[in-house]
C-alpha cells in the first residue's frame, strides 16, 4: 500500500513538474518519435507461501502453513516506441511503451511441508513451486535532463527517472506429494495457474549519444503479490489450499534507440 501511493505521489510530481515547464516559453520544440530495443533481465526474490485450512466455513476451522523462499534472473527482450518533447532549458519528458519477451526460465524451490499429528487433511504436503515471467506490455513516463555541453554523455544524451507501470502475464506451479485421511494420494500432483498483475515501476537511467542514435543504460524497480486458492480435501472434511507469491524485481537493461525526425509537436 504504501509503495502504490508513493508511486502514484512521484508520478503526480512528474507531470507537475511537465505543465510548469511546458507553459513556460523557453523551449516550445518536439524532439519526436524514437524507435528501439533493449536486452537484458530481471533479478527476482520471491517468497512462496501455501496454506490449508480445514472446514473454512466452519468457526472452529483448522489452519496449516509453510513456506519458502528463492531468488534467481530471467532474461529479457524488448520492443520500444516512445515519444519525447522539449521543456525549459535542459529538460525533457518522454512517454514510452514497450513489450518485453522471455525465454522459459522460471525462478524455483521447494517446500518441506508442515504436519499436525492425526490430523493429514491439515498437512501441508512437500512440494516443489516456481514461477516464469512469461510476456508483458508496459508504459511509462521519463522526465529527463540533457545538458547543453553534452560532457560525455553527447549532444543527444541525458540522465532521466522513470516511472511506469507494466502488465504482465505469469505461469505458477507446484507439486504436491502425499496421502489425506480417506485414502487419497498425491504424488508429485501438479498444479498450474497463469496470471496477470499490473504492477508500478520506476528507476533511472543514463542515455549517451547523438540526437538520432543513442545508448541506454536503465535500473527499475518493481513489487507486487499474488494469491490464489484451490478448493482440496475430502467430502467430509473440505478444505481450502491458498498460495502467496510476493516478489521484489529489479530489472537492468542495455538499449538503443533511434529518432527518425518527426513527431507530433504541442
Amino acid at each position: 500500500m504504501i509503495y502504490s501511493i508513493c508511486a502514484k505521489r512521484f508520478l503526480f510530481t512528474v507531470f507537475l513538474v511537465f505543465f510548469v515547464f511546458f507553459h513556460s516559453s523557453h523551449i516550445a520544440v518536439a524532439e519526436g518519435f524514437y524507435l528501439g530495443g533493449a536486452v537484458g533481465g530481471e533479478y527476482f526474490d520471491v517468497n512462496y507461501g501455501k496454506s490449508v485450512t480445514l472446514n473454512p466455513s466452519d468457526d472452529a476451522s483448522v489452519m496449516n502453513r509453510d513456506g519458502d523462499s528463492g531468488q534467481g534472473g530471467i532474461s529479457s527482450f524488448k520492443a520500444i516506441l516512445g515519444h519525447r518533447w522539449n521543456l525549459s532549458g535542459d529538460l525533457y519528458f518522454s512517454g514510452e511503451l514497450d513489450v518485453a519477451f522471455r525465454p522459459d526460465n522460471p525462478v524455483s524451490g521447494s517446500i518441506e511441508g508442515t504436519m499436525i499429528p492425526g490430523n493429514p487433511d491439515s498437512d501441508v504436503f512437500p512440494g516443489r513451486w516456481s514461477m516464469n515471467k512469461n510476456r508483458n506490455v508496459g508504459f511509462s513516463v521519463k522526465l529527463g535532463y540533457s545538458p547543453r555541453e553534452g560532457y560525455f554523455l553527447g549532444e543527444g544524451g541525458s540522465v532521466y527517472t522513470v516511472l511506469g507501470v507494466q502488465r504482465l502475464d505469469l505461469t505458477l506451479e507446484t507439486t504436491a506429494t502425499g496421502t489425506l485421511s480417506d485414502g487419497t494420494m498425491f504424488v508429485d500432483a501438479k498444479s498450474s495457474e497463469k496470471r496477470s498483475v499490473t504492477p508500478w515501476l520506476f528507476g533511472g537511467g543514463i542515455e549517451i549519444g547523438s540526437e538520432k542514435n543513442r545508448f541506454d543504460l536503465r535500473i527499475t524497480y518493481s513489487r507486487y503479490d499474488i494469491t490464489y486458492e484451490n478448493r482440496s480435501g475430502t467430502e467430509l472434511v473440505p478444505s481450502v489450499v491458498g498460495f502467496e507469491f510476493e516478489v521484489s524485481e529489479w530489472g537492468a537493461y542495455l538499449g538503443y534507440t533511434w529518432s527518425p525526425g518527426f513527431g507530433l509537436g504541442i
